[in-house]
């Protein structure tokens, strides 16, 4: 049985992240747990039923100055900057679920788990240079201060800052940003930092977490959807009378079965005509209703790129370079902070520790700050 590897989306607003989860071995009747989170188990039993719903962020601003000087009747104009902390900033009902949050973390924006210390649970991302750009080193700390659960994140020090003086963008290296400040490098990480706040609500009555996960049959060609919520399988659980993270009730879901077997926006005919069609190699897309059978299982076989009503089965070319199937959920009513989690299986190509570089061929605008 091939592995399989999920991502995760979170949608506030119009931003997404996307995220991989480590690879797991289809079986039959699957139990949640870190296998299937991808989540350390040290860290996975800690926030389990933790609803984060409070983002805060600091920051500085940079204004350009301008002070005029008169001398033996000539007019001169020094430009400098003024550099100020700004207010912290505080995003209420916005967060997600302490499970997704730390999946995305540890699989998405390669933090890794430190173990746990005397100030709690001690994570960090390498610094690394990719082909957009350098990031930086992240620390992140995770600690429960009474009864609320708290993840502070502090990141390198950029080398350049940026800001705009008569609509042309201008740079600044750090050094002056510093001096301006009065503070050492140190000093500035540690305030310019990003937390996140919350509590750990009843599982009977709030959503903690949601994952979606499909086995797939390599003999018969057959995916199930095993999605869990709340660590249990979703047809055990009245979705609509817990309450999300963003303090909404009432929310329903659709499910979409998606193939993605290297189209183009430009194919001429189109295996299917849908908006979406070719982004990032998307083929075939189908959506259902939460209840809808053909949401539970869906048939995937190599063959001419299509689709078959008569006995639900999605074609692929194995010709491809890759044959990847996800199962999205999206909750509805859409409501600007709905949560969009997906789960991935690479059916046909690459390598599976690496599934055709997958993670950089979905969109990646990071909802995390």
């Amino acid at each position: 049985m091939k592995l399989k590897r999920f991502h995760f989306l979170l949608l506030a607003v119009v931003l997404f992240s996307f995220t991989t989860l480590p690879p797991t071995k289809a079986i039959a009747q699957p139990q949640f747990g870190p296998e299937i989170s991808g989540v350390h188990s040290d860290v996975h039993y800690a926030v389990e039923n933790v609803q984060f719903n409070s983002i805060t962020t600091v920051s500085i601003t940079i204004t350009p100055t301008s002070t005029k000087t008169i001398k033996n009747g000539v007019t001169t104009y020094k430009e400098d900057i003024a550099v100020k902390w700004g207010s912290p900033k505080v995003q209420s009902n916005t967060g997600g679920y302490g499970l997704n949050w730390f999946q995305d973390e540890t699989n998405e924006r390669g933090v890794k788990y430190q173990g746990l210390s005397d100030s709690g649970y001690v994570f960090y991302r390498e610094p690394k240079q990719m082909p957009i750009g350098y990031f930086g080193w992240e620390r992140g700390r995770l600690y429960q201060s009474g009864t609320t659960w708290i993840y502070e994140r502090v990141a390198e020090m950029p080398d350049t800052f940026t800001y705009y003086r008569n609509q042309k963008l201008q740079k600044v290296h750090k050094s002056v940003i510093l001096s301006k400040l009065r503070i050492t490098e140190d000093q500035y990480v540690n305030k310019a930092k990003f937390t996140l706040m919350g509590v750990e609500v009843n599982p009977n009555t709030h959503i903690t977490s949601v994952f979606p996960y499909f086995t797939y049959n390599t003999n018969t060609g057959v995916a199930t959807n095993y999605t869990f919520v709340n660590g249990k399988h979703w047809e055990t659980v009245n979705y609509a009378s817990l309450k999300t993270f963003y303090g909404k009730t009432g929310l329903s879901f659709v499910w979409r079965w998606v193939l993605y077997n290297g189209c183009n926006p430009s194919d001429v005919p189109k295996v299917q005509a849908h908006p979406y069609y070719g982004n990032f190699g998307q083929c075939l897309w189908f959506q259902y209703e939460k209840n809808d059978p053909k949401a539970k299982t869906i048939t995937v076989t190599a063959g001419q790129k299509g689709y078959s009503g008569t006995n639900h089965t999605i074609f692929y070319s194995s010709t491809e370079t890759y044959a990847v199937l996800t199962l999205e959920l999206e909750e509805l009513p859409a409501q600007g902070k709905n949560f969009r989690p997906v789960g991935h299986y690479t059916i046909n190509g690459c390598d599976e520790d690496d599934p055709c570089g997958w993670a950089y061929r979905m969109p990646r605008t990071p909802y995390i700050p």
